[in-house]
């Protein structure tokens, strides 16, 4: 499913699945078409295909390492005002101050 979804973006792309077998996590490690310095504009398509394609089977595009800076806006995307509001209130209760890798986990502008 992966695949196909990330070959209709973008043809040739190259595909390294990689994951945990215990805990049934799955990491797509994509490389640019053989012979292409990069993703040809089509990074954040690929990733919200796969974030959607994860979403849709009950799973995360982000799990054990967490969002960091790169999945924040694919977050606010994919994720429900509901959860991002509570990940803010959870992020500004540890982090009042908000010096704890400031805009990781959601923009400084979303925290409550």
């Amino acid at each position: 499913m992966g695949a196909e979804a990330c070959e209709a973006i973008l043809p040739g792309v190259r595909i390294n699945p990689f994951g945990h077998l215990a805990d049934g996590n799955i990491h797509y490690n994509l490389s640019p078409p053989e012979g292409q310095a990069d993703f040809a504009n089509k990074a954040e398509a690929l990733g919200q295909a796969l974030a959607e394609l994860a979403t849709a089977m009950s799973g995360s595009f982000a799990a054990e390492h967490g969002l960091g800076r790169a999945k924040v806006a694919l977050a606010d995307r994919t994720r429900s005002p509901v959860e991002r509001a509570l990940m803010a209130r959870l992020k500004a209760a540890f982090d009042p101050a908000g010096t704890m890798n400031p805009g990781v986990l959601v923009h400084l502008s979303n925290a409550v």
